[in-house]
């Protein structure tokens, strides 16, 4: 009985902020975003303190979320703005259990009882009684019926989301196991984030074709406050001074200046090795770490900037190989990831260097100066050799 009390109590709490949200994200936005952080949370404490994706029953508690959160939860967040939370979770606490007995009684076979049929009947009528004051149902009187079908349809897809987990319970049961709150809560957000996410591509598709200008309302509110209130004005600069450096050219655009100054000069075939001006006068300030692309630039040209770059494509490409012939899909991860660490430097470091990216204090793999980045590459790089090694193993077996 203490559970049920609590998920009403907080199913209502959730409803008054789901409004607020609603009202300033828009349904769509505060559903979609809701249903992402519950799953991250959910997935740390699964992992941590359940059993993740174990259990035997991910199925059916996928399926469950499919319907109850992804169908459910999205049917309700837009009756919010339509009715207000009091008729909202009014409709749907009271329909929800109607519709959970109806389809227990057609798909587990449940009794169906005279004194259910008639609580049922007394919690209709209590709805009908219930549904607000006159004041308030002509404030909502233009959005009252879309509002009280969507609420229906979020009661009874909640309602078959409850059932199908019932129905995991069941399976358990019968392979004598059980599953603790955490684990299966998970395990129905992930059908629940599907839905979701496939529900917000293709209405906001929609919406793109109907309006190529519109804008996430969510993006729009939290975009400008994240900007003047979460960050530094330095750090604002960072991340805008390198689409017009000249703006401060002795002070935050100076490195980028010099930086394209020395990689321009170098032209074609560069000024040769040793032989760069601007390198060696030291105008290209953190030339042997963060800015080695720009002297490189400069002493070897075009030519051999192209053929740093083509290096590591070609390294990414031959790990991809291995990854493609290792023994386990473990095995394939870590290389995978090894090659999306080192390549994220790279393009991140070089964009940096010719202006296409903000300043940041990342290397260039094996060419910036700095022994731990160093070792930690060369670390990568043995494991990416053991995979190969142990992938050809394999193949010389079979």
């Amino acid at each position: 009985m203490l559970p049920a009390v609590l998920t009403a109590a907080l199913f209502a709490t959730s409803v008054i902020l789901g409004h607020r949200a609603a009202r300033l994200a828009g349904s769509l936005e505060a559903n979609f975003w809701r249903v992402i952080l519950a799953t991250i949370f959910l997935a740390l404490m699964a992992f941590s303190f359940g059993l993740g994706l174990g259990g035997g029953v991910v199925g059916w508690f996928a399926l469950s979320g499919a319907i109850g959160v992804g169908l459910g939860d999205f049917a309700i967040y837009h009756a919010l703005p339509l009715l207000g939370p009091r008729i909202t979770s009014l409709f749907v606490q009271c329909f929800m259990a109607v519709f959970a007995a109806l389809f227990e009684w057609v798909w587990l076979g449940t009794t169906f009882t005279w004194q259910q049929g008639l609580l049922s009947a007394t919690i209709l009528a209590g709805v009908l009684t219930a549904l607000g004051t006159p004041g308030e149902i002509r404030e909502h009187a233009r959005t009252l019926w879309p509002g009280i079908v969507l609420a229906v349809l979020g009661a009874a897809a909640t309602a078959g989301g409850a059932v199908v987990s019932r129905k995991a319970y069941a399976v358990l049961a019968q392979h004598g196991t059980t599953l603790d709150g955490i684990t299966s809560g998970f395990q129905r957000m992930i059908g629940g984030l599907a839905v979701s996410m496939l529900l917000y591509l293709v209405l906001r598709t929609l919406q793109h074709r109907r309006d190529p200008g519109a804008e996430p309302r969510l993006f729009a509110i939290a975009t400008p406050w994240l900007w003047n209130n979460f960050l530094q004005p330095h750090q604002r600069a960072r991340l805008t001074l390198f689409l017009d450096p000249n703006q401060d050219p002795m002070g935050g655009g100076y490195h980028l200046l010099q930086s394209m100054v020395g990689i321009g000069s170098g032209g074609v075939f560069g000024t040769g090795l040793l032989q760069g001006h601007l390198t060696l006068l030291r105008f290209i300030p953190e030339q042997h770490t963060d800015f080695i692309f720009s002297a490189l630039g400069e002493e070897t040209g075009f030519i051999g900037s192209m053929l740093v770059v083509v290096g590591f494509v070609v390294w990414i490409w031959r790990l991809l190989q291995i990854a493609g012939r290792a023994r386990s899909d473990v095995e394939s991860l870590v290389v995978v990831g090894i090659g999306a660490m080192v390549m994220f430097q790279v393009v991140v470091n070089i964009n940096m260097t010719i202006g296409l990216g903000p300043i940041t204090g990342i290397p260039l793999p094996w060419l910036s100066y700095g022994r731990s980045a160093m070792l930690v590459n060369f670390i990568a790089l043995g494991l990416c050799a053991s995979v190969a090694r142990r992938g050809i193993q394999a193949q010389k077996r079979w």
